[in-house]
């Protein structure tokens, strides 16, 4: 099933989901670990997703959702960073929006 523009909206919602059951689940950090995974094999636009959520989740998460967020984060900039270097790059800027925000 794909959407308007021909991308997998199937896929985009699964991801949409994760973000919401992290945000709400006690074992949260669990599923940030899998968005990490997945934003490291996913094509472009979905691992731009899954980065988006690990975001939300690291600014908006608490105790072990946020730390496995920071984690997944670095492991996604680092496998990605010759592949696709503008989202290594998106997954630093988060990392610094994540440590000017736990300064705050």
């Amino acid at each position: 099933v794909a959407g308007a523009s021909g991308q997998p909206s199937i896929a985009r919602l699964g991801v949409e989901v994760l973000a919401v059951l992290a945000a709400q689940a006690e074992n949260g950090w669990r599923v940030a670990l899998s968005l990490g995974s997945l934003a490291v094999d996913a094509p472009p636009y979905l691992a731009e997703r899954c980065v988006s959520a690990l975001e939300a989740l690291l600014l908006g998460g608490t105790g072990t959702v946020i730390y496995q967020a920071v984690e997944s984060l670095g492991d996604v900039a680092a496998a990605v960073r010759d592949r696709h270097p503008a989202l290594a790059a998106r997954c630093v800027s988060c990392l610094v929006a994540g440590a000017k925000a736990a300064r705050a």
